[in-house]
């Protein structure tokens, strides 16, 4: 039989994974945003694009659409 405490613990973990997971998604877009900008700042230093992809581990496509 399934008791108040019960449904209370299980709302609990349901929203700790959800915000566990939502600030994993979080912080990888936000460590990708911050490649995206020193790749911008690297292109308009004049660094190669080859150069720019390889140190900050941005694939040649998206370096196209900068």
């Amino acid at each position: 039989m399934t008791t108040e405490r019960d449904i209370h613990n299980q709302i609990r973990f349901a929203k700790k994974q959800g915000i566990q997971e939502g600030m994993e998604k979080g912080m990888e877009k936000g460590a990708e945003q911050e490649r995206l900008a020193i790749a911008r700042q690297m292109l308009a230093k004049g660094y190669s694009p080859s150069d720019v992809a390889e140190i900050t581990g941005l694939t040649p496509e998206a370096l196209a659409k900068l």
